[in-house]
């Protein structure tokens, strides 16, 4: 997965193996996790900030499609956000609050309509590719992994898949960043 150099996909530096450990260095991203950042600022967000978000996830899926690589688990929990204009003196402090942190602001837009953007800018990075696959060309995936609520029919439904099958996930994960509820049960 090192072969994917992309602002919105989680950078892999290196892979170590022990005899009974594999160990990875990744991009540290200070955030945490995107389902942290929901639960933190209420259990959804405001449109503005879910589309600003979805809109990086789409270019990191759309990098790793293009490297022929299907995430297969893509979810809330599975997205890394990163703050990079937060110091690290500031996320060490033990009472250093994200939430308080991290602010809308109210702008006037171009058309005269006042938006709420995020104060702080938020980097979005695709991460935990322990189900992902790398397709060769005109290969076709078959395996049902992931998280069944995110996951696409074909997955579901035990069919052969390749890169496209990741393309509904996003609009999962939406759809959850917006309400705080997942489309299906």
């Amino acid at each position: 997965m090192s072969e994917i150099q992309h602002p919105n996909v989680c950078r892999l530096y290196t892979a170590t193996k022990t005899p009974s450990n594999y160990y990875l260095v990744l991009e540290f991203c200070n955030g945490g996790d995107l389902q942290e950042f929901v639960l933190q600022k209420g259990g959804y967000l405001k449109e503005f900030v879910a589309r600003s978000i979805l809109k990086q996830m789409v270019f990191g899926l759309a990098a790793m499609a293009e490297k022929k690589v299907i995430h297969r688990d893509f979810k809330l929990a599975n997205v890394l956000i990163n703050f990079p204009t937060l110091k690290r003196v500031d996320y060490m402090n033990p009472d250093f609050d994200l939430k308080s942190y991290v602010r809308n602001v109210l702008v006037e837009g171009s058309d005269g309509v006042s938006k709420s953007v995020p104060a702080v800018p938020i980097e979005v990075k695709i991460a935990d590719m322990g189900f992902a696959k790398k397709l060769e060309d005109d290969q076709l995936a078959q395996t049902s992994l992931g998280t069944p609520l995110n996951m696409a029919p074909e997955v579901l439904f035990h069919q052969k898949y390749d890169t496209k099958a990741d393309v509904g996930s996003p609009g999962c994960v939406f759809y959850e960043m917006l309400t705080g509820f997942t489309p299906f049960t």
